[in-house]
């Protein structure tokens, strides 16, 4: 998540992919999302980083 003073909230991800030739490339995608998409995915992002928190307290 970030976000631009001129186009708004951007989410995007990063996917690497392999070539032909064996080699290995990254394909980037970013889309425009509202402020509410924005405030959701920052609530699972949330959610989710406690539940790691959580997990590594009881190893």
């Amino acid at each position: 998540m970030s976000c631009c003073e001129e186009h708004g909230y951007l989410k995007g991800k990063i996917r690497l992919k392999k070539a032909e030739n064996g080699k290995v490339f990254a394909v980037k995608t970013l889309k425009l999302v509202s402020s509410e998409e924005a405030e959701g995915i920052r609530e699972r992002k949330e959610h989710i980083k406690e539940k790691r928190k959580k997990k590594a307290l009881q190893e």
